[in-house]
């Protein structure tokens, strides 16, 4: 869960994924989970933009409708200007990447100021080779002066593995197979611990089984249905459908997850510590018809650390920080270790790259974004 403030030192009087603070001149967003929509509300009382995708616009203009919303589209840089208390013009560039693998709408945030970039990672879950395919994540690599604002959900020791997503879906489509197979009134309750973060399975179970999903919220339906991919995909028909698709917090309003033949689904990541890649990651629990899967949408610890020693950045930045003062300074010590593993052996190099660029990229206008736009913009 997130710890961020939101606040940058490296770009004064913004915030990111945190609205405590009324008085900053513009906001930003990288999805719409909870822990990084804390106190949204205050914006729909202010009239300082908040920038994020269009997907996550959907989302925030259906429940805040006077937020002011500008819409940044996956790619496209734009450039953000205003006056400080002081007078003073403040100048950045801020270009969404559609990268991060966790939930539908989520972006990676890269922020080029004078000579310098910052890339704010949100939550995300991507593969090394994912990361080395993205050509703007290449660029600023090269000039070696990035500043990292890092989900470090899973930097720990714990959770040096996790099977990949395409794994975990084939596994839960097996147990989802054998349990519909064994008769025609059974059915299967997947449990995610998000509202969002499970469209790609969502499409695989309907690829295998011909069949919609049940969605069991209906504020998520209508959000879904504007996602092309899925509208053939869920339902909100439950008397039709044999898989479902619930929160484990929401409550069981139709009573389905309690049924004697309906087998309930975890999918979680923070119960699979010290996994490794030898063992299953499956759990099944007879008495109380319920699987546990490894079902991860934040990178592993390896992952991590592959994607840091890619990257090169010269400073780290946790965005996810725990309590305990000890594991505090562990996390910590585990950063530093990433830092000077690729400092050590860049020592001869680092004179060699450029410095203090300053790249004028392609921007596009930014707009207002009321909730008919939204709709409109996604339906095309």
């Amino acid at each position: 869960m997130s710890t961020f403030n939101g606040q940058m030192q490296e770009i004064q009087h913004i915030s990111v994924d945190n609205f405590e603070n009324t008085e900053s001149k513009c906001y930003f967003l990288s999805h719409c989970h909870s822990d990084h929509m804390r106190s949204l509300e205050n914006l729909s009382q202010i009239s300082s933009p908040l920038y994020t995708t269009t997907m996550s616009a959907l989302i925030i203009q259906k429940k805040y409708p006077s937020i002011n919303v500008q819409i940044l589209e996956y790619g496209f840089p734009m450039n953000i200007e205003f006056m400080d208390d002081d007078g003073k013009e403040v100048k950045f560039i801020v270009t969404a990447l559609n990268a991060t693998g966790h939930c539908m709408g989520a972006c990676m945030l890269l922020f080029q100021i004078e000579g310098l970039d910052i890339l704010y990672t949100g939550d995300f879950r991507i593969s090394l080779k994912h990361a080395q395919n993205i050509k703007v994540l290449n660029e600023i690599k090269s000039y070696g002066n990035l500043v990292l604002y890092l989900d470090t959900t899973f930097l720990n020791h714990s959770y040096k593995h996790f099977p990949t997503q395409h794994e975990s879906s084939s596994k839960i489509i097996e147990i989802i197979d054998k349990h519909l197979s064994q008769s025609s009134s059974n059915r299967v309750c997947m449990q995610p611990s998000a509202r969002y973060g499970y469209e790609r399975l969502l499409t695989d179970i309907n690829k295998k089984f011909k069949e919609k999903v049940y969605i069991h919220e209906e504020a998520v339906y209508e959000q879904y249905l504007v996602i092309s991919e899925l509208t053939t995909c869920i339902t909100r028909d439950i008397l039709n459908s044999r898989i479902y698709l619930k929160p484990s917090f929401v409550s069981d309003s139709d009573g389905k997850t309690n049924d004697k033949n309906t087998l309930n689904i975890k999918l979680s990541a923070m119960y699979w510590k010290n996994w490794t890649k030898d063992r299953p990651f499956e759990h099944m629990d007879e008495s109380k018809k319920t699987v546990r899967v490894c079902y991860a949408t934040h990178n592993s610890l390896s992952e991590i650390e592959d994607f840091v020693a890619f990257l090169e950045p010269k400073s780290i930045i946790a965005t996810v920080v725990p309590d305990n003062f000890r594991e505090k300074e562990i996390m910590n010590t585990m950063i530093r270790n990433m830092i000077k593993s690729y400092n050590k052996s860049n020592m001869d190099v680092d004179d060699k790259k450029p410095k203090n660029r300053f790249k004028r990229l392609r921007t596009i206008n930014s707009r207002n974004c009321d909730s008919q736009q939204v709709f409109k913009k996604v339906k095309q």
